[in-house]
């Protein structure tokens, strides 16, 4: 596991940040809250769904998402195979997508 990536990070193909007011800056986000993508994986199932360096995601299988710790407790808890439904905000546009878990 690379370091700062947990096991559901690296099998989705995801880097994950809690988005400061720097990085709500730069990519446009009102939201303090959520976990920021910092890098996807070419050829994972996180590229294969659409997410994109400095997506904020907002909620996952239903829940709010307040932080990148959020984001790893229901994610961790999706079975191989199955999906995991996100809310993301990117720029001033909200967007669903789900990534299948390998």
């Amino acid at each position: 596991v690379a370091e700062g990536r947990s096991v559901i990070e690296e099998k989705i193909g995801l880097g994950l940040v809690d988005p400061s007011q720097e990085l709500q800056r730069r990519y446009g986000l009102e939201n303090s809250r959520g976990a920021l993508v910092s890098a996807v994986t070419p050829g994972s199932p996180a590229a294969a769904a659409g997410l994109q360096v400095g997506d904020l995601i907002i909620e996952a299988n239903g829940r709010v998402v307040e932080d990148v710790a959020g984001l790893r407790r229901v994610a961790t808890k999706v079975p191989a195979g199955e999906a995991l439904r996100l809310l993301l905000q990117r720029r001033n546009l909200l967007l669903y997508t789900v990534i299948k878990v390998p």
